[in-house]
């Protein structure tokens, strides 16, 4: 390889030679970054080839808010989703549950305006889901 090249590799564990692989990646290229997640960190330490050459992190996953405040920096008003949670799971009936999600959706759009929607497939759900709610 002539330049520096990143590898990402998840759910590595899915292999059983995974390990016996990425020792041979590394050693076949000094200019192989390779990067890999996966529920097999315990492995990591039983493996004397991948432990000298591991950087071990924890790594946790995002959900869809978290992703758009690391990626956007941006976050939704203060309260919104525990307002949305109660017109959802402390309505009296589903036609209640309905107004108040209504009465929501400004704040949701706001939010929603600001962050990349097209990096998921956001735009057809929420399409879906508003469509429910503006009647």
């Amino acid at each position: 390889m002539d330049k520096p090249t990143f590898l990402f590799l998840d759910e590595v564990q899915e292999d059983e030679q995974w390990a016996d692989v990425l020792f041979s990646l590394h050693e076949r290229s000094r200019r192989l970054f390779i990067f890999c997640s996966g529920s097999s960190a315990i492995y990591l330490k039983n493996n004397a080839n991948v432990v000298r050459r591991a950087n071990i992190e924890p790594l946790y996953p995002l959900n869809y808010t978290e992703y758009q405040m690391l990626r956007f920096n941006v976050t939704p008003e203060p309260g919104l989703k525990q307002s949305l949670k109660k017109a959802v799971f402390e309505s009296e009936s589903a036609d209640q549950a309905r107004r108040r999600i209504a009465a929501l959706m400004p704040s949701v759009r706001k939010y929603l305006s600001k962050v990349d929607t097209a990096t998921f497939t956001v735009k057809w759900w929420l399409r879906i889901f508003v469509s429910h709610f503006e009647k």
